[in-house]
C-alpha cells in the first residue's frame, strides 16, 4: 500500500485521519480529497513533524494546539523507502 486515508463521523462533524503516504505531495492530495467538501466541521490532528500544519493553515483548517503522538515503549520508526504517518487516527491510538 503506498498511500491511505479515513474521514470518519466525529463530535460535530468529521476527523480526517489516518493519513499515510510516501510523501507529503500525497498526503497533500489525500487529505484535500476530505477538505473539498466545507458543508461541516473538519478536524485533522497532525504531528509538527508531519509539516502539513501551514498548508492545512492555508486551506481554512486553523490550528487549535498541538499534538503528541503517544506510544507504548519505543515509537515505531518508519522505513525510509515506505510510507510515513502524516495525521494520527487519534492522539491515543497515533
Amino acid at each position: 500500500m503506498a498511500a491511505w486515508s479515513f474521514l470518519r463521523r466525529f463530535g460535530h462533524g468529521y476527523v480526517i485521519g489516518p493519513v499515510g503516504a510516501r510523501g507529503e505531495m500525497a498526503a497533500r492530495a489525500l487529505i484535500a480529497r476530505w477538505i473539498s467538501d466545507r458543508s461541516e466541521f473538519r478536524r485533522i490532528d497532525v504531528p509538527l513533524s508531519s509539516g502539513l500544519s501551514p498548508w492545512l493553515e492555508d486551506q481554512g483548517l486553523a490550528r487549535a494546539g498541538e499534538v503528541v503522538a503517544m506510544a507504548l515503549g519505543e515509537p515505531p520508526i518508519p522505513l525510509a523507502t515506505g510510507p510515513r504517518l502524516f495525521a494520527l487516527a487519534n492522539q491515543g491510538l497515533g
